[in-house]
């Protein structure tokens, strides 16, 4: 059968959207600009609190006005901020680019699923929804090891910011490919759209969320989990570095960081069938906190980057399993507010806890606060272990 044309679309663009040159420095990058962790996590707190605060709102437009245009304003905005980067040198203009960043990415989050799905229903194939997700995401971890090698070895010739510069065309082709997408036809957009109409929309998100047990634990489960792991990406390039790893050498530790989770994205279904998806959940939350505690303790380089490997390729393997639990669960209607709220409150999560852990770094060093953050994993998935128990009957659906 014929593949759903804005399916082969979106694989397109998600490659070229996902086409970062600059990440495996990203790090370096600001610690070379004088910043320190508390400035470096303070952005990212700042770039979470801009996702907040247009998350939700963003969710309810992709829902009233439809998808297309609310990635296209995700996608211009994106590679705007990308330019912006380009040429900045001071912490004040960084400011500016997570801003416009946040706006780009909160515009983009649950509007990507929900345009992924919607699409799938259109032709009655939303059974396929898992495999598609997967594939979503296999496309975007392969574009990113590719980009991470090219990118890596131009910054250990040139400088971190002509990388910068180069991926904003990247994610400007990203922005044309999107502007050739078809709104899914089951989307029911409405016309003209009232003030009491929108916030409707959230309220009703809110009690779609709230009246699930299962949806309240998946979402309660990533909350924590994500924002744990997502704590420690940030010390692994200055970690890699330390440990005598040269600036070249970073794009292949991204590349193979990426192949692994290629490959896990695509074995995750098969695994999940086979000791099924509470299992399959549990592991993704172990296996990364007992690295994190490995690493910080066992100070090796090659400790650091079968870690590295490890922690955040089963985090990407995670985020494709949960695209479907999360959708399996939400109607169309509400699909898009209902996944924006989802991540919302992970966003809060993030920029409490992040300018915290900044300036705990600043004080303790990189190997301590690793350590410290696997050790309360472990104790937050020990708590997480009763909200499992207490759900057991109704968790069973999930391998459905």
């Amino acid at each position: 059968m014929k593949k759903p044309d804005n399916i082969f679309k979106f694989y397109v663009f998600t490659f070229l959207r996902n086409f970062e040159l600059v990440m495996p420095v990203l790090v370096l990058f600001y610690l070379d600009n004088n910043l320190t962790y508390a400035n470096i996590f303070f952005l990212q707190a700042w770039f979470t609190l801009i996702i907040m605060i247009f998350e939700i709102p963003s969710g309810a437009l992709s829902d009233f006005f439809g998808r297309k245009k609310t990635l296209l304003i995700s996608g211009f905005i994106h590679a705007f901020a990308c330019w912006i980067y380009s040429i900045s040198k001071s912490f004040g203009m960084f400011l500016v680019c997570e801003t416009f960043w946040g706006i780009s990415a909160a515009f983009a989050s649950g509007t990507l699923q929900a345009f992924v799905y919607d699409s799938l229903k259109d032709y009655k194939r939303e059974n396929e929804a898992k495999q598609v997700f997967a594939k979503v995401q296999t496309i975007s971890l392969l574009s990113k090891a590719v980009s991470a090698v090219i990118g890596a070895y131009i910054a250990s010739i040139y400088s971190y910011r002509f990388v910068f510069f180069l991926t904003t065309f990247s994610f400007l082709a990203a922005f044309i490919t999107s502007l050739f997408f078809n709104e899914p036809k089951c989307l029911q957009t409405v016309k003209r759209v009232t003030l009491r109409d929108y916030i409707k929309q959230i309220k009703d998100g809110l009690n779609i969320l709230r009246g699930s047990s299962i949806l309240i634990f998946l979402t309660v489960e990533s909350t924590i989990i994500n924002t744990c792991i997502a704590l420690s990406f940030w010390f692994f390039q200055p970690l890699l570095q330390s440990r005598g790893l040269a600036i070249a050498n970073f794009g292949l530790v991204i590349a193979m960081f990426n192949i692994f989770s290629a490959s896990g994205v695509i074995l995750a279904p098969k695994c999940e069938k086979m000791i099924g998806a509470q299992k399959t959940i549990l592991f993704s939350e172990l296996f990364p906190t007992i690295f994190m505690i490995v690493v910080g303790i066992w100070i090796n380089l090659y400790v650091a980057i079968i870690g590295f490997i490890i922690i955040h390729g089963i985090n990407m393997i995670r985020m494709a399993l949960f695209n479907d639990y999360f959708n399996r669960y939400i109607d169309t209607q509400q699909r898009a507010t209902v996944l924006s709220l989802i991540s919302f409150l992970g966003s809060l999560s993030y920029a409490i806890l992040g300018p915290i852990v900044g300036k705990i770094t600043d004080y303790t060093g990189l190997d301590v606060i690793l350590t410290g953050i696997g050790v309360v994993t472990g104790i937050l998935i020990i708590m997480l272990g009763f909200m499992r128990q207490r759900l057991s009957q109704d968790l069973q659906s999930l391998n459905a």
